[in-house]
């Protein structure tokens, strides 16, 4: 009976760290290009801040944004951790009054963005 036991609690702690990835439209865009555009920076930017339309691809992102802070990107898979880093640096570098709001959205506490950087820095 104690192997049992033991055995059911060793399968659902390797059955509690499976990870569901975050599903969106698509994860291959190339970030790089897009925070060096100004104008597709901001487009992307007021989408997320509700001041603006959003493509099918950034309203993918946005559905899941406070997740992705709420959780420190733990669903993102590597490339969405890739993203979520560039478009940060990159709005922060160019636009930091839309940066501020962004966060302000996002983290009204800032509690959460530290730990979401620290999550996605080496990507």
């Amino acid at each position: 009976m104690k192997i049992i036991i033991f055995l059911a609690v060793s399968f659902g702690v390797v059955f509690a760290d499976d990870i569901v990835y975050h599903i969106t439209a698509n994860d291959d865009f190339d970030m790089k290009a897009l925070v060096k555009d100004e104008a597709k920076l901001k487009a992307l930017t007021q989408c997320y801040l509700d001041e603006g339309p959003c493509t099918e691809v950034a309203q993918s992102y946005k559905v899941l944004l406070q997740d992705v802070f709420n959780e420190s990107c733990r669903r993102c898979n590597p490339k969405q951790k890739y993203l979520v880093n560039t478009y940060l640096k990159g709005l922060q570098k160019s636009n930091p009054e839309y940066y501020d709001k962004f966060v302000q959205k996002y983290d009204p506490s800032g509690q959460l963005l530290g730990k979401l950087l620290e999550a996605v820095k080496d990507y």
